[in-house]
């Protein structure tokens, strides 16, 4: 699958980054482009300094040096990046206290007031998650409220997902369901910025994907 894509000029763009743990540089400066009906995906050990420069692309952590733009503007007070990009880190986000259902009827409302809400039956359908509609947060399953945290992207209708380890807990039915739904969102004119430590199985994503490889003090980016 290779959509075409609507414009030439990256929607995403790192350049030449640079993150810092303990004043310590983890990798050589990182530059990557992530456009229209692309997927970024980032692997690399334990430690290496995945989750510190997702969370400096987005905008949580300041980098040591470099940029980070969106429409060719720095993320820093861009408005625009932050209504176009959906954020999944290791907590999923959802209040414990609430049913499945409940809780994504509250996103919805969050991102799109007075939407239907008889759109979240199958939503939750589409995510496997129906036969649990009522059952509280707590006592999902972590690969379950891991399913429920993509629901939560889906409702957002955003076009840049940035996924911190979105498979962490999943077994292999959930895995091929998830990577089902990159695909339509890569389909769609989506973006994804993703980590993980092992490599994508779909075969409907591999023509979409650039794999950056992070190593300490060095990174390779090569497409898939």
């Amino acid at each position: 699958m290779s959509p075409t894509i609507d414009s030439t000029i990256p929607d995403l763009q790192v350049i030449n980054a640079v993150v810092t743990r303990s004043d310590l540089e983890l990798f050589e400066p990182v530059s990557f482009n992530c456009t229209r009906g692309q997927v970024i995906h980032m692997v690399g050990q334990n430690g290496v300094g995945k989750t510190t420069l997702m969370r400096s692309i987005c905008g949580f952590r300041v980098l040591h040096s470099g940029q980070i733009l969106w429409d060719n503007k720095d993320i820093e007070k861009n408005k625009n990046f932050y209504l176009n990009s959906a954020y999944l880190g290791h907590r999923d986000a959802h209040s414990p206290l609430q049913t499945a259902w409940e809780s994504l009827h509250f996103y919805q409302q969050l991102y799109t007031p007075g939407a239907n809400k008889g759109d979240i039956d199958p939503l939750l359908n589409k995510l496997d998650l129906l036969a649990q509609a009522d059952v509280s947060v707590d006592h999902l399953s972590f690969g379950q409220k891991r399913k429920l945290a993509i629901a939560r992207l889906l409702l957002s209708e955003r076009k840049l997902w940035l996924l911190d380890e979105p498979f962490s807990g999943v077994d292999r039915a959930g895995r091929e369901l998830i990577e089902n739904i990159f695909v339509q969102h890569i389909s769609s004119m989506g973006m994804i910025v993703l980590t993980n430590h092992g490599r994508l199985q779909n075969s409907q994503l591999l023509g979409c994907v650039s794999e950056l490889e992070l190593f300490q003090h060095n990174i390779m980016l090569k497409e898939l």
